[in-house]
């Protein structure tokens, strides 16, 4: 039996209350992937800042869906995906679509979210979280949108209350980080070190000197220091960082010091028996700057997961 893949596309986007574009197709890929066959098995899409029309709906919808879902599910479905589930704080939305025909292979599927914000529960910070197991491997996806501005350690606090807050239904994987697989991405706000001006920032990403610039970043640092996001891993960052700029430009709207506050980043359990038999491997990690619509851009990842290994044939 030949091992078992999940290739996963996963994408984060701070849409800041905007209005959804009229076309997603480019930013997932799809025409691309359908035209030579390989479409991914998943699709896991974090949105921050939706505009929250129904405000008492501090954690979950199930009569009132969102605009930027409502597009996810008119572009999808006439690609084979169907929703596998849906889950809403305030304007902190993750969605899980997948093709129709690995539909049935999933069980467990559960959503959980905490509130970070005021009053140290409310959602317009926080986290939406949504798990499954499947050939066995267990899989949860975070989605979380973070303090913003100077605040280091508020971040690192939100964290670790999303971390010991969040409990999923199911019997013995109802942690974060009891999952085989974590990814964990959002608007995590972490921003840059250092006393670099905004317009010094910006002359850095003119001249090319990314990797430079990358080394004031407070999120690789503190995953290093392991502060926070201990054991998580991330893909080469090769694109300028994504906020903030002038809506419907390229430009950085330097009121603000730029920064890449919007990250996919992954885990891998290293403390379950069947570790050997777990693998990630990342496609792609990329910015999209011709969706200008927010003051952020939109990032997406692409990786494949061992679901289940290779069984030798009996002699």
């Amino acid at each position: 039996m030949a091992a078992a893949t999940l290739t996963l596309y996963l994408l984060t986007w701070n849409v800041a209350t905007r209005s959804p574009v009229e076309n997603i197709n480019s930013l997932l890929n799809l025409e691309n992937m359908n035209s030579t066959g390989k479409l991914p098995d998943l699709y896991v899409i974090g949105f921050q800042e939706v505009d929250s029309a129904v405000w008492s709906d501090i954690t979950d919808s199930v009569t009132h869906t969102d605009p930027w879902t409502d597009l996810l599910q008119n572009t999808l479905r006439d690609f084979g995906y169907v929703q596998l589930k849906r889950r809403r704080l305030q304007g902190i939305v993750l969605n899980v679509f997948c093709l129709s025909k690995h539909f049935d292979l999933f069980r467990d599927v559960d959503s959980e979210s905490k509130g970070t914000g005021w009053g140290k529960f409310w959602g317009n910070k926080g986290a939406v979280g949504i798990r499954f197991n499947i050939h066995g491997k267990n899989i949860c996806f975070m989605n979380t949108h973070l303090k913003d501005g100077n605040h280091l350690d508020d971040r690192i606090s939100m964290y670790n209350r999303i971390i010991d807050g969040i409990k999923f239904d199911v019997d013995n994987r109802n942690k974060i980080l009891a999952h085989d697989y974590v990814f964990w991405l959002g608007d995590l706000n972490f921003r840059l070190g250092g006393d670099l001006t905004a317009e010094e920032i910006e002359q850095y990403v003119k001249d090319g000197r990314l990797n430079e610039l990358l080394q004031y970043d407070q999120l690789s640092q503190n995953i290093r220091d392991r502060h926070v996001f201990t054991d998580f891993k991330e893909g080469t960052i090769s694109f300028p960082p994504t906020y903030k700029y002038i809506q419907r430009s390229q430009d950085f709207n330097l009121e603000r010091r730029p920064a890449w506050t919007d990250r996919i980043l992954y885990r891998v359990n290293d403390e379950t028996d069947i570790h050997e038999n777990l693998r990630v491997e990342q496609d792609h990690y990329t910015s999209h700057p011709e969706y200008d619509v927010s003051d952020h851009r939109p990032v997406t990842a692409m990786f494949d997961i061992v679901v289940r290994q290779e069984v030798p044939d009996a002699a």
